[in-house]
């Protein structure tokens, strides 16, 4: 995903990168190069956890279709609880883990993205002596958002910390510390 990015850095780095061994943005232009390495590799394997295999992935659709099938008849009462539930299957216990081992994986590779981010934006938007020529400052708004006020500093919110602890894997995907979950 960050292909285009470490290109275009490569080409910064021909053009401006001739800095000498004691200059600290020869290490700090490595850092970067690094880190746009961690961010390919985290959204790659942030993108292997939210990817269900194939069994799952068909289970999951017919555990739809039968919930599209029977909600009317269950909320109609035509039709028992125990009746609707009998056509969903069951996890097994290995399932279970292996979905709350793919649920943790999210969560980890998606505050790792936040952090690593937020790092290379530091490293990007140093001061001089150490500044790199020719570029501008990076915001990153919502790298700051969610690294200060979800991740890192919680209580620093000023209207009401958000000490969740949850995730939400969305088809837009993860969402941290959501209090709510919408369904379109």
């Amino acid at each position: 995903m960050y292909a285009k990015v470490q290109e275009l850095w490569k080409e910064y780095l021909a053009k401006h990168g001739s800095w000498g061994k004691t200059d600290p943005r020869k290490g700090l232009s490595a850092e970067v190069t690094r880190r746009l390495q961690q961010l390919d590799l985290i959204l790659e394997k942030l993108d292997q956890a939210r990817t269900p295999s194939a069994e799952e992935k068909e289970q999951s659709r017919k555990d739809e279709e039968h919930f599209l099938k029977t909600r009317k008849q269950f909320a109609s009462g035509e039709i028992t609880s125990e009746e609707f539930a009998a056509g969903l299957r069951r996890k097994s216990p290995e399932e279970i883990q292996r979905l709350i081992r793919r649920t943790n994986d999210v969560w980890l590779f998606t505050e790792t993205f936040y952090c690593i981010a937020w790092r290379l934006r530091e490293v990007l938007n140093i001061r001089k002596p150490a500044s790199f020529p020719n570029l501008q400052k990076i915001d990153g708004l919502g790298i700051r958002c969610v690294r200060n006020l979800l991740i890192d500093h919680p209580e620093d919110q000023k209207d009401k910390p958000n000490y969740e602890q949850t995730m939400t894997d969305t088809n837009e995907g993860p969402v941290l510390k959501s209090l709510e979950v919408r369904i379109d």
